[in-house]
């Protein structure tokens, strides 16, 4: 910051703290708590970090500036010199709400000796949707009570909208038409149906519970998460391998910055973003290990000495096969912007398996 003032005279960056751990999270069952909450966060300062929590509802309501003018009246921004899902993340409505920082993917691993055992074929982006469920079946244990014992699935990803970013990369596309603007929610795919409904059998058979106590000696054989999993789930010593999510993509996080709609001063905090996405320290600071800049791929340690830990592709540290996977990998990441809407689908689920609603009546 002392060297973004020295290149802005008369600029003073002045950083604000914030009681949240992270910008307001958006509960679809009551979004009007979320947009109070977004509203004191987009008061509170110029420049704002967000991240995958940010959606439409929020710049709907206007607590944003639109950057897209700013952005596409910038020569110095060529958006080739970012990755394309992270570029992508924060626009939506013809807008774009966001400057991307860095990114982490999500994606299944699995356990070929596992796999071996049990005699199924590794997983990759040509599964459908019931090659998971078979999987899951009969990579579950159960004890001599008939109990889960061990699960043949866990989801441990970053986001609780893991299984959103599973349909929509099975389904190939996002659940809005984009044809109106703003765009509007659309669930009405059949494959959409079909999806939830496969789902739902595998919930209502117990094949997704987590067993309960402590699951850091459960050797898990399948897994979908960050690709700290590739080492093993907590102290479980396994060893597992990397795939793309059915369907031929990733999940991710993606951590940037927005500029609030009452900013008096927007063409400065542009600046200062702009700045800073490109200080591997300043991208360092957010939890996404891969940054969105290509150019800060190669970083040095010693320019990074005083953000924490250097870009290591999402945790892949010396593996190099796993780098090879992520750095590959995140090309097929799915944008956050394809995911819009899709809490709702966490929301049929539960009507679904809690109160015994069908797939249609879910869905509407």
């Amino acid at each position: 910051l002392d060297q973004f003032e020295a290149g802005h005279p008369g600029v003073r960056v002045v950083i604000d703290s914030y009681s949240g751990f992270m910008p307001p999270t958006p509960t679809f069952s009551d979004i009007d708590s979320y947009l109070e909450d977004f509203a004191e966060y987009a008061t509170s300062a110029d420049v704002l970090p967000v991240d995958s929590a940010l959606n439409s509802y929020a710049t709907r309501a206007g607590y944003l500036l639109n950057l897209a003018p700013i952005v596409s009246g910038d020569s110095d921004i060529n958006p080739a010199d970012f990755r394309q899902a992270l570029w992508d993340s924060f626009r939506w409505d013809g807008g774009m709400w966001a400057f991307p920082l860095s990114g982490s993917i999500s994606t299944l691993f699995y356990d070929p000796a596992a796999f071996d055992s049990a005699g199924l074929t590794y997983p990759d982006e040509n599964w459908t949707i019931d090659d998971l469920a078979n999987a899951i079946r009969a990579l579950t244990t159960y004890d001599d009570a008939g109990n889960v014992e061990t699960p043949g699935f866990l989801n441990v990803g970053f986001s609780e909208n893991a299984l959103a970013t599973l349909l929509v990369s099975l389904m190939g596309n996002g659940l809005y038409d984009a044809t109106n603007i703003p765009n509007t929610p659309d669930f009405s795919d059949p494959h959409l149906a079909d999806l939830l409904t496969t789902w739902a059998d595998l919930q209502a058979d117990g094949m997704l519970d987590t067993p309960a106590g402590d699951l850091s000696d459960i050797s898990l054989p399948l897994v979908l998460g960050g690709t700290f999993l590739s080492a093993g789930f907590s102290d479980d010593g396994t060893t597992r391998e990397p795939a793309l999510l059915p369907g031929g993509h990733v999940g991710m996080d993606v951590s940037g910055y927005a500029i609030s709609s009452g900013s008096q001063h927007p063409e400065i905090a542009y600046e200062l973003f702009k700045f800073l996405s490109n200080d591997s320290s300043a991208v360092n600071t957010f939890f996404g290990s891969t940054p969105a800049r290509y150019a800060l791929d190669s970083t040095d340690d010693s320019e990074v000495s005083s953000g924490g830990l250097t870009f290591s592709f999402a945790g892949a540290g010396d593996n190099p096969e796993l780098t090879a996977f992520v750095q590959s990998a995140i090309e097929q990441a799915i944008p956050l912007s394809e995911l819009r809407f899709t809490e709702a689908i966490a929301e049929a689920f539960q009507a679904m398996t809690n109160d015994g609603l069908d797939v249609t009546t879910a869905l509407q």
